[in-house]
């Protein structure tokens, strides 16, 4: 491989712990300006209540002044109720800034909180693809197994991301919400029938879906935890109709809308199924020892 692509996976690597970077000096410039305006603030406000008292003191002394010393009592009055005034206009200045500063920080806040990360994220998925396409060994806990081989139509062939062989695969972090589950401590009661089918997924398709999930999907999560659908789309790339690739299909799969459920523990230990039982049956035939899902404290129940 020659030095520029090298170069082009290093500067996205360097991009990437830029990014990182960004992300605690802003919160550090974010915290630091909000101490200094609410300390300008306050200093306001003290100055504000110094020249009310001083109000005060000066409506005594008119009420207290004889003919000699009323004008000058006036006077000090008028020029103390001016600068009050003055004071109250820099406050409330003060305040609708203060008020525009904090709306644009927080929606600031919202792009270094969660619109930043999911770049990173994007950046990785780039990354990775781009050492797939060109066989190189990225660092971390995966060796990319497939490189720049070409497929019958002479299209690169899909990047296939391996676990190592001695990474259990109930090792791999499993989404918030989702656990693994042994399936000898699912109950054979829920098994599907001889006479049940695959009516909405082929058995065939199901069978690339757990291929996918375990050597593509499991280990891309493992690196990148706040990784979604929306990135698993972004990773795959975009069809002309819109509809969901392998990748993003899988993880919607076994970590979307309608994952693995199960409810119990039952008196003998094992779990019932309340959703998922043609995924259990695959995960079963080939060999699988756990699958993800979604345990609810009660059988047959929903979370």
């Amino acid at each position: 491989m020659d030095a520029a692509n090298l170069g082009s996976l290093e500067g996205l690597q360097d991009l990437d712990q830029a990014f990182g970077r960004f992300q605690v000096a802003a919160k550090a410039c974010l915290e630091a300006a909000g101490n200094r305006l609410g300390a300008q603030l306050r200093q306001l406000h003290e100055r504000r209540e110094e020249a009310q008292r001083q109000v005060r003191a000066c409506q005594r002394a008119v009420r207290e002044s004889d003919e000699e010393t009323h004008d000058d009592a006036v006077r000090s009055l008028l020029e103390g109720e001016e600068r009050l005034r003055e004071v109250h206009r820099w406050c409330r200045s003060a305040e609708e800034s203060a008020q525009s500063y904090r709306a644009a920080a927080r929606r600031f806040e919202k792009l270094i909180e969660a619109d930043l990360p999911r770049t990173q994220l994007r950046l990785r998925a780039t990354r990775e693809e781009a050492a797939a396409y060109l066989s190189v060994q990225l660092d971390g806990d995966v060796a990319i197994t497939t490189g720049a081989r070409a497929s019958a139509s002479g299209a690169p062939a899909p990047a296939v991301v391996e676990p190592v062989a001695a990474d259990p695969l109930v090792k791999f972090p499993l989404p918030p919400g989702f656990r693994w589950v042994s399936v000898d401590h699912i109950t054979r009661r829920d098994d599907l029938r001889e006479d049940e089918g695959f009516p909405k997924t082929s058995e065939n398709e199901m069978r690339r879906g757990f291929g996918t999930l375990r050597r593509q999907v499991l280990p891309f999560l493992a690196r990148n935890p706040g990784a979604d659908a929306e990135v698993f789309r972004e990773l795959d790339g975009y069809t002309e109709d819109r509809k969901p690739k392998a990748r993003q299909k899988t993880y919607e799969a076994f970590f979307g809308a309608q994952p693995i459920i199960l409810a119990g523990p039952l008196s003998d230990g094992t779990f019932s199924v309340t959703s998922g039982r043609h995924r259990i049956k695959v995960a079963r035939d080939m060999g699988w020892s756990a699958v993800p899902a979604r345990v609810t404290g009660k059988p047959g129940g929903y979370p």
